[in-house]
């Protein structure tokens, strides 16, 4: 095993523009990872498994070797069912290679424990995750709005992060550590998070799956709602892009309060009539996922005992119908 020393203690000061960021994969995260960086100066060098793929993201590394030779920090971006194998190898790139400029290895997963890194922490490195907190869909370059740090294009979309930063919400980072390397890995990480323009913030110890469930349900909630919302949106004849704004400001009010204080409509106003109207609209498909999210905002509202009664009442009408 190549000797562990000062890897873990060597930090030196480090600007964006003279920072290295060494990237595996070239999926969306690490696009996101690599226009932001570069974008706000830092050097990127990308391993993918396609070569065009990475070249169009950075300066591509043909081996792990050289990735390790050319990075400050690396990020790991790959599926989380291929993480454990991709880390086996950069551990054994680490141990055979000389030199190695890497210091630090975040991946960023946010399901999986920082502990999946620890072939490469007993190489010395400090190791943690870094995961960005934003929706970044799988679809091709082409045709997807551009993510934070693109570099501007002539008649070019907002990026996702410029557009949430415009309206008071910069995109967060959430990171976490392993205890030993917690130091420097947290010097890196704020490093990358402040060349993003994005907050920062740290995932308690052991709660990766209720982050990662919050985050699901958020993000992944909202998209749900809104698909089952589509038929009603074409037979009312309203755009979606109106109903996404909608969506907007409910981000917006949550960025600045709690969701009782945010709540509105029928059930935070007590009125039982409109909930049994929007009862009879729905389909049989989505029925049960409107009483079970009505019911959550019976628990939140500000109504009376006596309005809320009511609502129970249609509800339990609902629930047998």
């Amino acid at each position: 095993m190549r000797r562990q020393p000062e890897r873990s203690t060597r930090a030196r000061p480090v600007r964006p523009a003279s920072l290295r960021v060494g990237i595996v994969g070239s999926g969306a995260v690490a696009r996101h990872f690599a226009l932001g960086l570069s974008g706000a100066g830092a050097r990127v060098h990308i391993w993918a498994r396609r070569s065009a793929r990475a070249r169009a993201l950075g300066a591509w590394c043909p081996t792990f070797a050289e990735l390790l030779a050319k990075s400050d920090v690396l990020l790991v971006c790959v599926r989380d069912e291929a993480l454990a194998e991709v880390i086996e190898e950069l551990a054994r790139a680490a141990r055979d290679s000389d030199p190695v400029r890497t210091l630090v290895v975040l991946h960023v997963s946010g399901a999986t424990p920082v502990s999946v890194l620890q072939p490469l922490e007993r190489q010395g490195l400090a190791i943690g995750k870094l995961h960005p907190l934003l929706s970044l869909p799988k679809v091709s370059p082409q045709r997807a709005v551009p993510v934070a740090g693109t570099a501007p294009k002539k008649n070019a979309l907002k990026t996702a992060a410029k557009a949430a930063l415009k309206n008071g919400l910069p995109a967060h980072y959430v990171a976490q550590y392993s205890a030993p390397s917690s130091a420097l890995a947290r010097r890196h990480a704020k490093r990358l998070v402040k060349a993003l323009g994005g907050q920062y913030c740290e995932l308690s110890a052991g709660h990766e799956a209720d982050y990662h469930l919050a985050a699901s349900l958020v993000a992944n909630g909202a998209l749900a709602l809104f698909a089952a919302a589509t038929s009603h949106m074409q037979a009312a004849g309203v755009q979606g892009r109106a109903y996404a704004a909608l969506l907007e400001s409910v981000a917006h009010n949550l960025a600045r309060c709690t969701p009782a204080q945010a709540q509105t409509g029928p059930i935070a106003r007590g009125d039982a009539a409109t909930v049994e109207r929007h009862w009879r609209r729905l389909g049989s498909r989505h029925r049960s996922l409107y009483r079970a999210l009505a019911e959550v905002l019976l628990e939140l509202s500000p109504a009376t005992r006596a309005e809320k009664q009511r609502i129970a009442r249609v509800l339990a009408r609902v629930r047998h119908t």
